[in-house]
């Protein structure tokens, strides 16, 4: 058992890593909307590596808070699994223990996942990624219902038995702050078009005019 003052550290260290997993799951499902591919398409390269960034970083972010191994068994490492056998409140730590007995399955689908593909680079795996993935599933819905556990979650884990948590900000404002972000894009391509369009038309007063661009595309 590790002692009081560590699992309080432990914890908050655990709390911010679920934060930071919310933070990049929500942005990363703001940016889903199909309509946003042709947006990506503009600038391909930099969308790409931003898309993946964030799939991999709450799949990462995931499988390692949840990791259950001879590691966090051993507490060599910060997981709900390892803070769940240091709880010394029982009847929190029974309500943990059946919040992620609930959740087995998604849990152990990312674990493997990030085994054969995220901290190690399986060649079976790479080479045929639709076999694992079809035998283990990462399911949006369910990994988007167990984020929805994290608050009760913590406060199973929390050092304090009074302290609740929520994430519903965050989730909502993540979303939002992913959309608002393609909204202005799209708005600037739009403006982009009109004043290229305008210049296209208007090559003599283009030349002449030496105004900004958002003053000729307004006339």
């Amino acid at each position: 058992m590790i002692n009081d003052k560590d699992y309080k550290s432990r914890f908050e260290v655990l709390y911010q890593l679920l934060a930071r997993t919310h933070l990049c799951f929500y942005v990363w499902k703001g940016l889903q909307k199909k309509e946003y591919e042709v947006l990506f398409a503009k600038n391909s390269n930099f969308w790409s590596a931003v898309l993946f960034s964030l799939l991999e970083g709450w799949l990462q972010s995931l499988a390692n808070t949840y990791e259950e191994s001879k590691y966090s068994k051993q507490n060599e490492v910060i997981s709900v699994y390892s803070l769940i056998e240091n709880q010394k409140d029982m009847v929190r730590k029974l309500g943990a223990e059946k919040i992620v007995n609930q959740n087995q399955a998604i849990i152990k689908n990312i674990s493997i996942l990030r085994h054969h593909q995220l901290s190690h680079y399986n060649v079976k795996h790479l080479l045929t990624p639709k076999v694992i993935l079809k035998k283990f599933p990462i399911e949006y819905a369910k990994v988007e219902k167990l984020l929805g556990i994290t608050g009760e979650l913590l406060h199973c884990l929390c050092p304090d038995n009074d302290h609740g948590f929520s994430f519903d900000s965050l989730n909502e404002m993540s979303e939002v702050d992913s959309e608002s972000i393609m909204t202005c894009i799209k708005y600037y391509l739009e403006q982009e078009k009109k004043f290229y369009d305008w210049a296209k038309n208007n090559p003599k007063k283009f030349c002449e005019s030496g105004q900004s661009y958002f003053y000729e595309t307004d006339k």
